[in-house]
This record gives structure tokens, C-alpha cells and sequence, in this order.
């Protein structure tokens, strides 16, 4: 998510509950895989505030030209971004994501005939979630799915709306499974447990769409499902003002040597930088680090396909510790380029060492607002 903001004042909110189903597992890691980055389907900064003067026009379904000239504008934007950000994963609404997918690839297509108008997206990527049940489990996924597009205004506000039309072939597969096996199917077989539970139950989920929301200041958010038309998609921080970029606003959960690694966020400009607002609950301490891309690609690969954890290929750029009790606000001033954050809950990096007792894990809660904006 990308939204225009002034860092007048940032307000933690009330977190919701965390929920752990893990029928609905892998079903979730290919629907926001073929979802999780659509934020910049909108147009142009300039856009809404056009289309913010005549909610009449383009809420008339006979309106062809200008609501397509919109959705087509979604479409070149979709898989740009959704090739350079990783994708939270929930198994719920509002709860803090089990993992991310990284897509390798993306196509769009776009058909607008007398018989046929519709979206389709087709994705490949690999990625990384966490169940009591497996712990850490790195998974490849794919697949092709067709939506129905379409938009409302409310006031000055932007609603689009994807909904699912067809689903086409889907393919999930488990690249390696950490341990901490909780049952006779898991311990006999845990790939191709976890590979039956998503072939079962994906085409239910991801026949649940997305929305897209567009405000008329260029901010952009977007949730699972339909919302419907004044509603938003949860988030833990409000923060006010103008002069900044958020570029990630979320609550996670890293458990016990595990780490997370958000973005790769982008630095457009020379004399910019990273302004970094956090808490914790949960444990005493995590470790949060800025590597470059090019540095956090291989260790991500690792930590898709290695059960363990390994230390990271190069030193961070920039990191800190962030310690619970306290909001935690800094400022990294970076070159320009794509930089992943990390949250590490680990012994093999950073200086923060959970505590390595059986049975005992002790997820650390983050919660985190990342802006880019001039450097001081």
C-alpha cells in the first residue's frame, strides 16, 4: 500500500485478535499471491480529483469509454507492483499475516468485447508462512485467475471492486517444512498435506475477490473480499498529514527464531529516506535491519527453501533494536533503490537472541508504520 501522508501525528490503534485456522491455510497464501500488491490499481494522482467532481458519470454502467480507460490504467499497474512487493498472508481479516508471497512473475490481460469483459492475472512466485502446526514452511505457487471489474464513487472516495469470475488452474507446492509436527498426517507426510489442503480449498477462497480503495488525496488501501462502499480494511496506526509516502502500515507477528522481511520498499530519489515508527509486545526484544534488494534476495531464498535460519549474506545498512514498552521512531536516510526491513526473532542475526526453550514460543507483535520522505 502507497498512501500520501504528513507526519503530524501517528495513533496506535486497539490490535484486533489473532485467529489460527490452518484449513484455510493455503488457500490464502494463492489468493494474496494473486492479490497482494494490486494497491496501485488507480489512476493517475491527478485522477480522482477529476473524477471526484462527477460521481453521477462514472457510476453510470453505460459510461464505457471512461470507466475503461480507468480499469485499463489498473491493469498496466498491477504486476509492476506485484513483482516488487512481497504480499502479506492471513488466515483472517484484520489479523496480523502468517507469511508473505514474493512474486517472480505476473501477466494481465484485459478482454472487452460484446461476449466477454474481464481481468485476468497470471502468477508464479515462491513465499514463506508459519503454523503451530509445521512451524516455518516455504511453499512455489501459481495460477490463473479471471475477475470482473468494476468501480463505484462514494463522495469523493473510489471503490474498485474485483470479482472473481473464474478460477483456472492453480498449483501449490511445499519446498521444505521447519518442524514442530503435531499430528500423524504431518509427521507421515507434511508437503503433501499441506499441498492437499490448498488444491481443496483454494477455488472457495479465491472466489472472494478484492477492492481496491482510492481516495481523492492519492492514498490507496485495499482489502480481501467486498467492502462495501464508507468501510475500510483495518490497520494499526492512523496517521495524519501530507508531506509523506506510507509505504507499509500493518501489525505482524514473528515468532520465536523466525524473522520477517517486509518491502522491498523503494527509495525514488536521492536525499530521501525512511522514516520508521514501531512497537512491541509480546517479547523483551527483535532485531529491525535495512538491506538493500540485491542483499535480501539470496537470504530470502534461503529462508524459502533451508529449514534453517541463516545468518544474512552481508551487514544491514542500517538497524536498530527495538525493545517492548515504547514507541520506537527512526529515520534511515538511503541512496535510491529497493530496501527490505527485517524483523528478526532470531539467534543468527542481529543482537537480539530469543529464548530456545521446547514448546515454549514466544511470538513478538509489531506493530509498524514505514513513510518515505526527505531526508532531515
Amino acid at each position: 500500500m502507497v498512501r500520501r501522508v504528513q507526519r503530524d501525528e501517528i495513533t496506535r490503534l486497539s490490535p484486533p485478535p489473532s485467529v489460527a485456522r490452518l484449513a484455510r491455510l493455503a488457500s490464502w497464501l494463492l489468493l494474496v499471491a494473486s492479490l497482494g500488491c494490486l494497491a496501485s490499481c488507480s489512476p493517475t494522482t491527478a485522477g480522482p480529483h477529476a473524477l471526484a467532481i462527477m460521481p453521477g458519470v462514472i457510476n453510470r454502467t453505460d459510461n464505457k469509454s471512461l470507466r475503461t480507460a480507468v480499469l485499463r490504467y489498473g491493469l498496466e499497474e498491477f504486476c509492476k507492483e506485484m513483482t516488487h512487493r512481497g504480499a502479506p498472508l492471513r488466515l483472517v481479516d484484520d489479523s496480523p499475516p502468517i507469511g508473505r508471497f514474493y512474486a517472480q512473475r505476473c501477466d494481465t490481460h484485459f478482454f472487452d468485447d460484446e461476449n466477454h469483459k474481464g481481468f485476468l492475472v497470471q502468477f508464479s512466485g515462491h513465499g514463506y508462512a508459519w503454523t503451530r502446526e509445521t512451524q516455518r514452511f516455504g511453499f512455489e505457487a501459481s495460477g490463473v485467475v479471471e475477475y470482473n471489474p468494476d468501480f463505484l464513487l462514494d463522495g469523493s472516495t473510489m471503490y474498485v471492486y474485483f470479482r472473481t469470475r473464474q478460477i483456472g488452474t492453480t498449483s501449490f507446492k511445499t519446498t521444505m517444512v521447519e518442524g514442530g509436527l503435531a499430528n500423524i498426517a504431518l509427521t507421515l507426510a507434511p508437503q503433501g498435506f499441506a499441498d492437499r489442503i490448498g488444491q481443496q480449498i483454494v477455488s472457495k477462497e479465491l472466489a472472494r475477490g478484492l477492492t481496491v480503495i482510492r481516495d481523492a488525496d492519492g492514498g490507496v488501501s485495499f482489502g480481501l473480499g467486498i467492502i462495501e462502499k464508507g468501510k475500510r480494511p483495518l490497520r494499526p496506526y492512523e496517521v495524519s498529514g501530507k508531506d509523506k509516502l506510507v509505504l507499509g502500515n500493518e501489525r505482524i507477528e514473528v515468532h520465536s527464531n523466525q524473522r520477517e522481511l517486509l518491502g522491498p520498499f523503494h527509495v525514488d530519489d536521492k536525499d530521501r529516506a525512511l522514516y520508521l515508527t514501531m512497537s512491541l509486545d509480546g517479547a523483551d526484544a527483535v532485531d529491525v535491519m535495512v538491506f538493500p534488494k540485491a542483499a535480501g534476495d539470496p537470504w530470502l531464498a534461503q529462508y524459502v527453501y533451508q529449514p534453517q535460519t541463516t545468518p544474512p549474506p552481508y551487514a544491514p545498512v542500517a538497524g536498530d533494536v527495538l525493545t517492548a514498552g515504547m514507541q520506537w521512531q527512526r529515520v534511515f536516510s538511503l541512496p535510491p533503490g529497493h530496501y527490505y526491513l527485517v524483523v528478526d526473532h532470531t539467534s543468527t542475526a542481529g543482537r537480539v537472541a530469543p529464548p530456545n526453550l521446547p514448546f515454549d514460543d514466544r511470538a513478538a507483535t509489531v506493530s509498524y508504520v514505514v513513510e518515505l520522505g526527505d531526508a532531515p
